[in-house]
């Protein structure tokens, strides 16, 4: 639900912040500002991690991070599209429009849950499939960075050369 990705993006932040306090030895709110800079994908570029252990750590976290923001978006966008759909449904039944079906409303909706099955595993399906390319771009984009440039310096959009 939307009340547990606020509740774990909290978690990711407060939980970063003090991975990131102990590691780059940064205060605390310095810490929390680079997590929500780099969760929200803004990326000043004014605070980054400096060791190794810290970049891979902003990896992770930004993967995961990112990922939650988006699944809270895609909750909004969900219930705001609900409340569409439903606002849409009762305009029509105040404007007379009649519903053509002559099955009673219990045989109506044993036919909707199999379909709604249907969507969720298409789109549990659809999700493991992105995040298998999503992996693979990665790791093919990291390899032909690595054979192509000669220096060992990438950037994440922090400002910094890693």
């Amino acid at each position: 639900t939307l009340a547990t990705c606020v509740v774990l993006f909290f978690v990711f932040v407060l939980g970063g912040a003090a991975v990131f306090s102990g590691i780059e030895q940064w205060d605390y709110l310095t810490s929390v500002y680079f997590c929500v800079v780099m969760l929200t994908t803004v990326g000043y570029g004014d605070v980054s991690p400096a060791t190794d252990l810290g970049k891979f750590f902003s990896c992770v976290l930004g993967v995961f991070g990112i990922a939650l923001i988006g699944s809270a978006i895609g909750i909004v966008a969900t219930a705001m599209a609900d409340a569409f759909e439903s606002f849409s449904d009762d305009t029509e039944e105040t404007s007379g429009t009649t519903s053509l079906s002559v099955l009673p409303q219990s045989s109506q909706s044993k036919p909707r849950a199999s379909r709604a099955e249907k969507i969720i595993q298409s789109r549990r399906i659809s999700l493991l499939l992105s995040l298998l390319y999503f992996v693979l771009m990665i790791t093919a984009s990291a390899l032909l960075f690595s054979t192509v440039e000669s220096d060992d310096k990438m950037t994440l959009g922090f400002g910094d050369a890693m």
